[in-house]
């Protein structure tokens, strides 16, 4: 739900509360959302990344949140 989420709003960067509500329908605070996309964008990253340390396609907008690079 995050990638489909990430591919909708491309190439526009997609902040940590919009992420959750779009992808999960929670609403949460911003340190809840950020904690809760890390981990999922963390996730994601592991299987379409090449190198997840140096990531291509789900880049990461500092203080906003991720967006897709397509």
């Amino acid at each position: 739900d995050y990638l489909l989420t990430l591919l909708h709003h491309a190439p526009k960067a997609v902040a940590y509360r919009a992420l959750v509500k779009e992808s999960q329908g929670y609403e949460a605070t911003i340190v809840e959302a950020r904690d809760m996309a890390r981990w999922r964008i963390h996730e994601l990253r592991h299987v379409i990344e090449a190198d997840p340390r140096q990531p291509q396609y789900i880049l990461t907008v500092r203080g906003i949140g991720y967006r897709l690079a397509i």
